[in-house]
């Protein structure tokens, strides 16, 4: 039934929120404790080269996972708890900096929790999508799958529908937060452990009893996957890698252009500079709803597209 579908797939919620804030906060709040430059830079890089090793070496290891609960419950249970620890770190990491080194080295400690338990949450968001999709699929007929597919999508569209709306009327303000990004992470938290437990619940999953006789080394099968990719695929893989790259400067980067180029505020000075900081930022909610609304209408026809 679509209700069950829909419960199989309801953890993608958390996917596409981990993704969606991590693009669209971590600027906002690098900014607010002093991470600018080339440091900024840096934290990115590490991120994506975390995600570009452990997201298909770990999404291989769940294929050969006899756990007794099944083979992707425990991967997603596990790197949902990275995500949910890092991402309460990193929203209240100027409030653990001041507490670990005092008013008189805050802002290196916050610098240091910040940078290790942001990574945490690029490490939990990068394992935690291909078991999530994986569970979905391995439990869904063959003839619903192209449904379930485009309901995966839609919960991901959702996602973004209602970060951006909470943004855009900046409810943080009627709630006691002192930002966009401190109640969004908060939000993200509660909603995506909720949606945990129903996918974990509602998917039924049989424990794989003995690994297959042809298991491979994640990492081994890894390389050797690379080294066999034909050239014509190699070559239409530059498109791919720079339409990548597009999008991930202009996710992590968005944000803060509205914010502080757009309107000229500053999330890490003066009150008033923060409070055009954070109008800036809900603009950019605005901006991001009206996509987000279009990707939904998008994915409902996109099924009759694909037939």
């Amino acid at each position: 039934s679509i209700g069950r579908m829909l419960a199989m797939a309801a953890g993608s919620f958390f996917n596409s929120i981990n993704w969606n804030l991590i693009f669209q906060l971590s600027t906002p709040i690098m900014n607010k404790i002093g991470i600018v430059g080339t440091p900024n830079q840096c934290v990115f890089l590490a991120g994506i080269v975390i995600v570009f090793f452990a997201q298909p070496i770990f999404s291989a290891y769940s294929d050969q996972c006899t756990f007794k609960w099944g083979r992707r419950r425990i991967y997603i249970c596990v790197s949902g708890s990275l995500c949910v620890v890092g991402m309460l770190i990193v929203a209240f990491a100027d409030k653990i900096g001041e507490f670990i080194g005092g008013k008189k080295n805050a802002k290196g400690a916050t610098t240091g929790v910040f940078i290790i338990f942001i990574l945490f949450w690029y490490a939990g968001a990068a394992v935690y999508g291909g078991p999530m999709r994986a569970i979905v699929s391995d439990n869904c007929p063959d003839a619903q799958q192209v449904w379930m597919s485009n309901i995966y999508a839609i919960i991901g569209t959702v996602t973004g529908i209602t970060t951006s709306l909470l943004g855009t009327f900046e409810v943080y303000k009627y709630i006691g937060f002192p930002d966009n990004e401190t109640f969004l992470l908060v939000f993200g938290i509660v909603l995506g452990a909720v949606f945990i437990i129903v996918t974990c619940v509602a998917t039924p999953e049989e424990p794989l009893l003995e690994k297959p006789p042809d298991a491979k080394n994640p990492i081994v099968e890894l390389i050797q996957t690379v080294k066999s990719i034909p050239k014509p695929a190699l070559i239409a893989d530059i498109f791919f890698v720079m339409n990548s790259a597009m999008n991930y400067e202009k996710g992590c980067y968005e944000s803060d252009f509205y914010a502080g180029y757009l309107y000229g505020g500053d999330n890490g000075g003066t009150k008033e500079q923060k409070d055009t900081y954070q109008k800036g930022v809900s603009f950019f909610f605005t901006v991001n709803l009206v996509n987000s609304i279009v990707c939904f209408c998008y994915n409902w026809v996109n099924t009759f597209v694909v037939n």
